[in-house]
């Protein structure tokens, strides 16, 4: 697996986490992003990059600041 790859991988694992932690079903946390939730579902299993106005969306759906979605644990 190439480093791309790998950190798209860690960014959609931390959404996962982050959208589980606060009890949201991907329709949710699509809906607040809007995005689809077949876009979310990609960015969440690594298929696909986003943009950055995607994940300031993504963080203000989720309550978080952007560098948190970064924050690999």
């Amino acid at each position: 697996m190439n480093g791309e790859k790998s950190e798209l991988i860690r960014i959609g694992e931390t959404i996962y986490r982050l959208r589980k932690n606060r009890k949201m079903s991907q329709k949710e946390l699509a809906e607040k992003a809007d995005i689809s939730d077949v876009h979310l579902s990609r960015i969440e299993n690594g298929v696909v990059s986003m943009n950055i106005l995607t994940l300031v969306k993504i963080a203000k759906a989720l309550s978080v600041r952007e560098g948190e979605i970064f924050d690999f644990k």
